[in-house]
């Protein structure tokens, strides 16, 4: 499927040098693009998913607000700030001063990918269909509150629902953030057209009726087999299952538009691969001489680089970003929180976070601009993320989430140690008994001989329990992980 650049649907952007790159799994150095000198002040584009707020913080990148920061949602650019969540996906412009590094938004847009009902769930593979498209979901998807739940169980069949997220290779969508919508919202799809004919196309496998369809931003070119849009319709489809368009927006000018000589960093899912060149989230980038051969398609990386003076964008590096495999949901142990590293504790596990790591407090408190240094001996956290290697007993964090008091223990990692009646996950000892139950990776049901006998040291487990010590559990659950 060749997929072209998208407006916001497929990447997550944060400018070169307002922040470090934060740690990835693998580097790839020596790029061909022109540095911005230091001390000049310079424009800049930022789009990606929402990590925190203070200001708003994309990819480790703080951009301060005010009063003439133009905010837009879906179209409308009389909103706040308040209406942003962390996992949108925004197109954030502004300004870095060369001086003191700091950025100031000018404007911050923000849309989803798809808006609709749920068609068919998979809750096997935790994906969902949503008018033609399959969603795809991962450890770092966000399920927001008004989905009545915090994880993919919360979705059910006809439910309509708003997800933001990143474009794959065949189309399907990596959710960042889902949230419910009002059945009686317009529908909305964005990707490739495919089959056209005089008055409709299909986008996956969708079919859209565009026969009495606004068009915007086609600067009077005619819709073309190929071409990337966004399609707004009816809340009710046709009777052959067809969405009838009202709207079809052309998405093909790129998240940058006219920008030149400008630094960027793009972190998304790599989409294609040439000899000289990558496409992340379908935005074609210049590599030069630049190693690829570590690269797949769908892997999340991140690109920095230059716009040249001709609006091409010209890589200098490329990263590759470490897989979030890890969850542990517990309480923060006592006396381990330090504002000023950014880390705490947790079952005696340490946690690090970043100017990536996603904060959310989803707790009664609803602390606004959530971070390390409002955390409290004892709260109830869930932290997913990844670990340099299968021994360390350090978690570099992607998303931290607050939630309110429970003493439910959830611990997701690799096996280091077993010997038949526990297992050792991140440090922490897993006891079971005769309640334990036991399951395989597809979720059945099977014995405690049939678990162990499948358990080998690295294995990627899944406990649950309840905390019998400081850094032990007792299984009410152990399932194997894929």
């Amino acid at each position: 499927m060749d997929i072209k650049a998208f407006t916001i649907v497929s990447l997550a952007v944060a400018l070169l040098n307002a922040t470090g790159c934060g740690d990835g799994s693998g580097g790839i150095g020596g790029g061909s693009g022109t540095s911005n000198p230091s001390g000049i002040d310079r424009s800049g584009n930022s789009v990606g998913a929402i990590d925190a707020f203070g200001s708003v913080i994309v990819n480790g990148v703080e951009w301060e607000t005010g009063s003439s920061t133009v905010f837009t949602v879906e179209d409308d650019d009389s909103r706040s700030q308040d209406d942003l969540a962390v996992g949108d996906i925004v197109v954030i412009k502004g300004t870095i001063d060369g001086g003191t590094g700091i950025a100031t938004a000018t404007s911050v847009e923000a849309d989803d990918l798809i808006e609709g009902p749920i068609g068919t769930i998979d809750t096997t593979n935790e994906t969902f269909v949503v008018l033609g498209t399959t969603v795809r979901t991962d450890l770092d998807t966000i399920y927001d509150d008004s989905l009545g739940g915090s994880s993919f169980a919360a979705l059910t069949l006809n439910a309509s629902v708003e997800v933001h997220g990143f474009i794959r290779a065949d189309g399907s969508v990596l959710a960042t953030r889902i949230e419910a919508s009002a059945p009686t919202e317009e529908f909305e799809v964005t990707g490739i057209v495919a089959n056209l004919t005089e008055t409709t196309f299909d986008i996956n496998d969708l079919s859209v009726d565009f026969s009495s369809a606004d068009f915007d931003d086609f600067d009077g070119k005619p819709i073309e087999e190929g071409d990337p849009v966004e399609v707004k319709g009816s809340s009710t489809l046709g009777p052959l299952g067809e969405l009838v368009a009202t709207k079809v927006e052309f998405k093909g000018a790129g998240p940058f538009g006219n920008a030149a000589d400008e630094d960027f960093e793009i972190e998304g899912l790599v989409t294609a691969i040439g000899s000289n060149s990558i496409a992340v989230g379908g935005l074609t980038i210049q590599t030069g001489g630049l190693d690829l051969s570590g690269l797949v398609i769908n892997m999340k990386v991140e690109v920095e680089g230059n716009i040249d003076v001709d609006g091409v964008l010209q890589a200098r590096s490329i990263e590759i970003r470490a897989t979030t495999n890890l969850r542990v949901t517990a309480n923060v142990d006592a006396g381990s929180i330090d504002p000023v590293a950014g880390s705490f504790e947790m079952l005696g596990i340490t946690i690090l976070t970043d100017q990536r790591t996603q904060l959310e407090d989803k707790s009664d408190l609803d602390t606004p601009a959530f971070g390390v240094d409002d955390l409290a001996d004892g709260d109830y956290l869930e932290v997913r993320g990844s670990v340099a290697s299968s021994s360390s007993t350090v978690i570099l964090a992607s998303r931290v989430e607050r939630e309110d008091p429970d003493v439910r223990i959830d611990l997701r990692g690799f096996v280091q140690a077993e010997d038949g009646m526990t297992i050792t996950v991140l440090g922490v000892t897993i006891m079971t008994g005769s309640a334990t139950q036991y399951r395989d990776a597809n979720d059945a049901p099977i014995s405690a001989d049939e678990f162990f006998a499948a358990v080998d040291i690295d294995t990627l487990v899944d406990a649950q329990g309840v905390a019998t010590g400081a850094t032990t559990i007792l299984a009410e659950e152990l399932e194997l992980e894929d």
